[in-house]
């Protein structure tokens, strides 16, 4: 049990380790520092107005103890309310700089405003009698230590050691020009509970943040993965199309060539049937013209034949006449020829 314990406040008091890598750690800066822009910037403005607020107080009191605030003191008091209000208005000026926004510049002008607020506080502390040193001024440290582990967002490193060195301000006013009455002893409880608190809610969530940067940066190195995988899939995919439009065209020509081949075949059985038409009329032609000239021919025949027959009936005829002595009727054969 009691190891349990040792090793839960060993986790909220051990201030998390900066990432390995360089490039990393600056990733994570720049991001911190843009979560934390526009609180900083508030938290500021609202510390001015606190600032301002304390201008008030001062009178309130010199008026209401001028046995113990002086005209020397609050002069004084006054001097470093402006020194703090210069402070103050210089971080307001520089949140809305570019520069503000990279990591190492606003935590260094955080650290700046948180200690030297710090610092002039103890200064009137120092300054102020007791017990009201203790009893109203006092109360800016612990606002102080409110804004430092609170909307300032400063790393929980920074902010631990800062806190040791406010408590260190504090021992050393009290050594210098303390009492050493319960009034600090008070003080000190106090602002020691708020540290510890603080450092170790700091510690937490520094913590978180930087757990929820790793798991940002891994999901976005799966998203580019992701991405690069679905570029991939997306190029084969036209890749695919392509060479499925392609395969299309391709089947289109093929498609196309074949169908101008049946054409053209069928151009060339249309023109051989005419070609084969037109040889059988010019054979229907042909065999007409031979039969018309067979007919001629046997007209002819029998027209040349049937004379010469008869020539050669009278001739034979008046051969057989002359043979018999008779020319006078071989003449009249031969006569009957002509």
């Amino acid at each position: 049990m009691s190891l349990a314990l040792y090793q839960a406040l060993k986790q909220s008091l051990t201030w998390p380790r900066p990432f390995d890598h360089a490039a990393q750690e600056a990733a994570y800066q720049l991001r911190h520092a843009e979560l934390f822009l526009m609180d900083r910037r508030v938290a500021i403005l609202m510390a001015i107005n606190i600032w301002l607020v304390f201008f008030v107080w001062d009178y309130y009191f010199f008026f209401q103890h001028p046995e113990i605030y002086s005209h020397a003191i609050l002069q004084r008091i006054q001097g470093i309310r402006l020194l703090g209000l210069g402070l103050l208005i210089s971080g307001a000026l520089a949140s809305w700089r570019d520069s503000f926004q990279v990591g190492h510049v606003a935590n260094r002008w955080m650290l700046v405003i948180v200690g030297g607020s710090a610092a002039l506080v103890l200064a009137m502390i120092a300054l102020i009698p007791p017990p009201i040193n203790y009893q109203f001024t006092y109360f800016g440290l612990l606002l102080i230590a409110v804004f430092l582990y609170g909307a300032l967002g400063v790393p929980a490193k920074p902010a631990m050691l800062l806190g040791v060195a406010i408590f260190a301000g504090m021992v050393l006013v009290e050594i210098g020009w303390g009492t050493h009455n319960e009034y600090f002893v008070n003080a000190a409880f106090y602002f020691v509970c708020i540290w510890f608190i603080g450092s170790s809610i700091a510690v937490r969530l520094e913590n978180s943040e930087r757990a929820n940067f790793l798991a940002m940066a891994r999901l976005e190195l799966a998203n580019h993965e992701l991405q690069q995988a679905n570029e991939q899939v997306e190029k084969q995919r036209q890749q695919a199309v392509m060479e499925r439009l392609r395969a299309d065209a391709e089947r289109a020509r093929a498609e196309q060539q074949a169908q101008q081949t049946l054409i053209e075949k069928s151009r060339a059985e249309q023109a051989m049937a005419e070609t084969l038409s037109q040889r059988e009329q010019l054979i229907r032609a042909m065999g007409d013209v031979a039969e018309e000239r067979n007919r001629f021919v046997r007209a002819a025949y029998h027209d040349t034949m049937q004379p010469l027959a008869a020539i050669g009936a009278f001739a034979f005829a008046a051969g057989k006449q002359l043979e018999a002595g008779d020319s006078g009727k071989a003449q009249a054969q031969i006569g009957q020829i002509s």
